[in-house]
């Protein structure tokens, strides 16, 4: 489970952004909003607090480096959530200029195992609720440990853009 923190106010807009593009199961109650992906492998809990607010909260089109973190997840959907996302008026795919793993077509992003968005939007109105990198990765990605052994989630852990591995032999 990851935990983000989110301004006060928007988890029904986070939560409905989740049910809306991954058709995941979600549960917003109170300044909490829960995101399951993939039969509770993946969660994310989206908390709302005040310092949620600022650069924090647009750290990417600040560019202040401030939590700049990302989510990797692991989705079968792929084609159907990538479709959700480009087709919707109010959400907006994104290929970070600092990775260069562009994914402009569904073709792309399916031959790349791999697409990226940043903005959780309030899909009625297209405000930008939270800047969040996202990865969303095909459960076919070569990395994807869900359903591997440790042995072979380890075996084929390198570090991003190289063939080093992250767990030498």
């Amino acid at each position: 489970e990851v935990e983000v923190a989110i301004p006060p106010g928007t988890c029904w807009q986070v939560a409905n952004f989740y049910r809306t593009m991954f058709q995941a199961q979600t549960d917003s109650n109170g300044a909490i909003a829960t995101v399951n992906i993939g039969n509770d492998f993946q969660r994310l809990r989206f908390v709302e607090n005040e310092a949620a607010a600022g650069n924090y909260r647009y750290a990417w089109s600040s560019d202040s480096f401030e939590d700049q973190f990302h989510v990797a997840m692991y989705i079968n959907d792929f084609a159907g959530v990538y479709a959700r996302m480009r087709d919707h008026a109010h959400a907006r795919l994104w290929d970070n200029p600092r990775i260069g793993d562009n994914a402009h077509t569904l073709e792309l992003a399916i031959q790349r195992q791999q697409f990226r968005f940043k903005d959780i939007t309030d899909l009625r109105t297209g405000e930008v609720v939270m800047e969040l990198e996202h990865e969303i990765r095909s459960r076919e990605h070569p990395l994807c440990p869900l359903g591997r052994s440790e042995e072979a989630a380890r075996h084929n852990a390198v570090f991003l853009g190289s063939d080093i591995p992250v767990f030498p032999p």
